[in-house]
């Protein structure tokens, strides 16, 4: 049932937009990097500006810290009562680092160009969250209240691995407490074009070390008849993947021909080799019956994400 105020609310936060803009313009020009060490003020500064905006905003919010972890925000307003759900909406104010040499200007200080705002940061993952605190707001400035009970988690860890999550949940279960999440942190299917996760395809990390030789040996005295971890190494990767590099078939999952009929349109082709900046002269991966869509939302995917492998100028047993 969509709440009989929904309208009012909607027309409320589009004229506070240009607000809502200059809000998340502010939040901007910390360099909140959580990977690092020199900018661990940052990050306990953009934590306190996080807090402070909740807390004007309504609701009860706090700054959780444990050793060795970087704080996180945690708010709450539950006065909607126990009679009606508790979302929990998640999000993140840390930002990766910075190549300024990619860079137009400053990164952190937001620049709007053709209708859209540039800064690191602005979609990953400010613009998400702020986005709901400028729904929340509406709602309170057009209801004075809620339609449910809602509770915040906006982290400072997600950019790197959000490796002490579970140890914050542990500490603060009461935080986490609700019956649906809301994460602001994903796609849309294009700028024009909204859309409603409601499904991941997750994620299984591993690691893979080859080792065959006690030391350095010359090829001229061993090649051949002595194994090379580095094409070892590559051999097996390669037994993972089909001839265009896709796990193989072996490895996909059952789809549903219904659903991918109907999600086959939703991807745009176009959007993926400038999204993804493939290079002229190159070709996106045939879809070999299957829409990109399923490849991308449903099927299971193998990237090889860093490598350690012998640099030519440290080679010495060629």
């Amino acid at each position: 049932m969509i709440h009989p105020r929904t309208d009012a609310v909607v027309e409320r936060a589009l004229a506070h937009f240009d607000a809502t803009v200059a809000q998340l313009t502010e939040f901007l020009t910390i360099p909140a990097i959580s990977c690092k060490a020199a900018h661990r003020p940052d990050v306990v500064r953009m934590a306190e500006k996080v807090k402070a905006t909740l807390t004007d905003l309504g609701f009860e919010a706090a700054i959780h810290e444990l050793d060795g972890a970087l704080p996180l925000v945690a708010a709450h307003w539950l006065e909607a009562g126990p009679d009606k759900p508790t979302v929990l909406i998640y999000g993140h104010f840390d930002l990766q680092p910075v190549d300024e040499p990619e860079w137009i200007g400053d990164p952190h200080r937001a620049v709007e160009r053709n209708g859209r705002l540039y800064a690191r940061g602005s979609a990953d993952d400010m613009g998400g969250w702020v986005g709901h605190i400028a729904a929340l707001r509406a709602w309170f400035a057009e209801t004075g209240s809620l339609p449910c009970n809602v509770r915040l988690l906006i982290e400072g860890e997600e950019e790197i691995g959000s490796p002490n999550l579970e140890r914050y949940i542990d500490a603060f279960p009461e935080a986490f407490a609700a019956d649906v999440m809301v994460l602001t942190d994903c796609e849309n299917p294009s700028v024009q074009t909204p859309g409603l996760t409601v499904s991941l395809r997750g994620l299984m990390e591993v690691e893979l070390v080859v080792e065959a030789l006690g030391g350095d040996v010359h090829s001229g005295l061993f090649g051949n008849m002595l194994p090379d971890v580095s094409t070892a190494l590559c051999k097996i990767i390669g037994r993972l993947v089909d001839a265009d590099g896709r796990p193989h078939a072996s490895l996909l999952a059952d789809v549903p021909l219904e659903w991918s009929a109907e999600a086959g349109e939703l991807v745009d082709p176009e959007l993926l080799r400038t999204g993804g900046a493939l290079l002229e002269g190159l070709e996106l991966l045939p879809e070999r019956g299957r829409p990109a869509a399923e490849w991308l939302w449903r099927q299971p995917a193998i990237t090889v994400v860093a490598t350690t492998l012998p640099r030519p100028e440290d080679k010495k047993n060629a």
